[in-house]
């Protein structure tokens, strides 16, 4: 407690991990956030009916690249990690192509 002495301590009567215990959960008043497309089941129809459950509990659904973005916070402290980052994400990638691709032709019809 000396290190965070803004923090809540919570007894647990014995649970190893914190979110097992709902008064921990509820009294810390955490928001839960699920990375969707990092986790996988064995068939699609699984994973909505996961999807839909987690949902129904105030769960929130982001992807990968959204979790990264919320962890960097700002991409002008950390520009290369970002960059990087970037660079593995094949949507964002045909993304900034085709809005590069306008911007040029844009600027030669004019």
């Amino acid at each position: 407690m000396s290190l965070l002495p803004n923090s809540i301590y919570i007894a647990r009567p014995g649970q190893t991990n914190a979110w097992d215990n709902e008064r921990f959960v509820k009294k810390a008043g955490y928001e839960v956030f699920v990375v969707a497309d990092a986790s996988g089941a064995f068939s699609e129809a699984v994973n909505e009916a996961s999807w839909l459950r987690m949902q129904q509990v105030g769960i929130q659904l982001m992807n990968w690249f959204g979790f990264a973005c919320e962890l960097g916070r700002d991409w002008r402290k950390d520009i290369n990690g970002m960059a990087a980052l970037s660079a593995t994400n094949a949507y964002l990638l045909m993304l900034m192509d085709s809005f590069a691709g306008a911007q040029a032709a844009a600027k030669a019809s004019s």
